[in-house]
Parts: structure tokens; sequence; C-alpha cells
């Protein structure tokens, strides 16, 4: 076992990898079905495709994981905000019920497309 600490960008890379093996393949794929339906060009975050990933049942730990996954597969890309010696992406409310105020990320759809499987 490594006692080499964890920078908080690589611990939180871990978490966000352990959350998403929770997931079934279903639940993978209704996210990325999910993502995938929307427009290309829309900028959205989580809160606008909550309503399908709750129907599937994708748990909450799990989802910013997934929307990793969808940058990773190119169908959406984060959006950013920059100004003088900074660059963050940008953010908006979360209206999830156990939010408490918290930020969720937003992205734009790409016209990458979805292929199951």
């Amino acid at each position: 076992m490594s006692t080499t600490a964890l920078t908080p960008a690589e611990a939180g890379a871990r978490g966000r990898a352990r959350s998403v093996q929770t997931c079934t393949n279903e639940q993978v794929d209704a996210t990325l079905r999910a993502i995938a339906g929307v427009r290309a060009g829309t900028e959205f975050s989580v809160n606008l495709v909550r309503r399908q990933l709750d129907d599937a049942r994708v748990p909450n730990v799990a989802r910013a994981g997934l929307f990793r996954i969808a940058v990773a597969e190119k169908l959406i890309e984060p959006v950013y905000v920059t100004g003088p010696g900074f660059r963050q992406q940008r953010r908006e409310p979360s209206t999830g019920r156990s939010a408490h105020g918290a930020g969720v990320l937003i992205y734009r759809r790409t016209r990458t497309t979805y292929r199951a499987g």
C-alpha cells in the first residue's frame, strides 16, 4: 500500500472513478443517451437531464464521473469563464433536492453522436 499523499485533484479523480464503478451498464448508457439527446451547441448542466437520470436510478454520487466519461467520449466539453490570471469552469446552482446550494458544472453539447455498446 502506498503512503504517498494524494493531491485533492487526484483524490477527487479516484473518488469519481469509484463512484462510477457502482453503476450498471444500463445506468451508464442511460446517462450518455440523456446527454446525447441534448441539441448540439446547447450549454447545460446535470440540471437539464436530472429527471432522466433519476428515472434511470443513476446514483447522484456517480453523476460527476459519468459526465467526465461523456467528456472523454467527446459528447460534451466544459464551458470556461476566463479573465486576467484565471480560468474556471462555469457553474450554476443545482436544482437537486439534496444539493444544499451546491453548484453544478456547465458543459456544451458537441456534434458527436453516441453509439451504445
